[in-house]
């Protein structure tokens, strides 16, 4: 029978899991920090049973320390008091990404949500893209964080949004993501003005590849233990899940995320601290998100997403990081 064993650090012991990560990180890189963090919130497994991390994830999630998400009877939002908007490329139609947009894009119009998309695909492939629900813009910058800018502003233009309005950042392909935004963004206090949802267990170890799932609750862990020691800057902080993409923050706080100039996913990470640093509250809202089982299927075990995993993990984590430590 597979044995597993998970052991989390308790509080009593964060100062001494801070010391290590600096010193792991001034000493030996980002595989230092690995091997630091392991000894601090580690999961060990005997075999190869996927329940070991699921189990090691949920318990994570439930120790975790996190500001306290502040309720109110304010009822659900409805579609027209939220705007999705979306970037997307895409080489060819057909494929497994180009289908979850057109599954991403039905799911919208289905609800009754604007959505607006900024698309930098050939042109054939944006015309696949056309006459399902959703504003299709033409990109006129270049890379991943000048689309993300450009289709903010168009989001906030919109003669409906008021400053108020949800404006509900995603990637295309997580369809299962415009079921939750409703849920998330109902009965929160109104003192709230960006909310990031975080993928609860066992659902987020289940639809992902298992390389982007170590990956990316890594990447959480390092993040959340760099603003844990900003006490005074980032004043009850609630612990986030960076990596998973989608966020929403208020029409009158976009400024933060069009102005600021990032060159790739930092654009939609570091506006958080931005935003957090100004005096807007940050909410971390748990959902039981699925990913698109084919995403997992072309994912899992193949070398160059194993590559992308990697390179996001080690370049972007230094930036937010060093954003996070700024104040």
């Amino acid at each position: 029978m597979t044995n597993c064993r998970v052991a989390i650090a308790s509080e009593s012991k964060s100062a001494r899991k801070k010391s290590k990560i600096h010193m792991a990180t001034r000493s030996w890189g980002w595989l230092g920090v690995l091997a630091a963090c392991s000894t601090v919130a580690t999961q060990h497994c005997e075999g190869n049973d996927s329940r070991c991390r699921d189990t090691a994830a949920a318990s994570r999630a439930e120790t975790a320390h996190s500001a306290p998400v502040s309720y109110s009877a304010q009822g659900n939002v409805r579609g027209s008091e939220l705007v999705v908007f979306m970037t997307t490329f895409h080489n060819a139609a057909g494929v497994v990404r180009f289908n979850a947009t057109i599954r991403t894009l039905s799911v919208l119009t289905s609800a009754q949500i604007d959505a607006v998309v900024v698309d930098s695909s050939p042109v054939d492939v944006r015309e696949g893209l056309k006459d399902r629900g959703a504003a299709i813009h033409q990109q006129t910058g270049s890379g991943k964080a000048a689309a993300l800018r450009q289709a903010a502003a168009l989001a906030a233009r919109l003669p409906n949004v008021s400053a108020d309005t949800w404006l509900c950042f995603q990637e295309p392909e997580k369809t299962d993501m415009v079921r939750k935004w409703h849920q998330a963004l109902s009965g929160l206090d109104p003192a709230v003005g960006v909310v990031v949802p975080r993928r609860r267990e066992p659902e987020f170890g289940q639809s992902y590849a298992i390389e982007q799932w170590h990956s990316e609750n890594f990447g959480n862990g390092y993040l959340n233990a760099v603003a844990a020691g900003q006490t005074e800057s980032l004043r009850d902080f609630p612990n986030l899940d960076w990596f998973f993409g989608p966020l929403a923050f208020r029409a009158k706080h976009a400024h933060h995320w069009i102005d600021y100039r990032g060159d790739g996913y930092d654009a939609q990470m570091v506006p958080i601290v931005l935003a957090a640093r100004a005096g807007v509250r940050i909410a971390d809202v748990p959902v039981r998100y699925s990913a698109e089982p084919e995403m997992k299927a072309e994912e899992e075990g193949s070398v160059d997403f194993v590559k992308k995993r990697f390179r996001q993990l080690t370049a972007l984590t230094p930036v937010v990081a060093a954003a996070i430590e700024a104040g």
